[in-house]
């Protein structure tokens, strides 16, 4: 069971990689074909791509009457991101 759980982890984490370069190549190419500079794109496109995820667990944690969630979700990713 381990050895499933090891395949499954390495597979996630290769994964997550790519999608992680896919997502700032494409930011790059949009800015590029936007005429903005690659930074200004970087920190909007890529900002909330990786702000999103957060946003909707807090969001659906919200609707569902779990308070505590949001507000922890939000203290963990402040401590992350610093």
């Amino acid at each position: 069971m381990l050895i499933l759980w090891l395949i499954i982890f390495i597979i996630s984490l290769v994964l997550l990689v790519k999608g992680a370069d896919w997502l700032v190549e494409s930011a790059e190419k949009i800015a590029i074909t936007i005429g903005i500079p690659s930074f200004i794109a970087g920190i909007i496109i890529v900002g909330a791509g990786t702000s999103l995820p957060e946003l909707i667990s807090s969001l659906f944690a919200a609707l569902r009457g779990l308070t505590d969630v949001p507000g922890a979700n939000t203290i963990g990713s402040n401590i992350a991101n610093i």
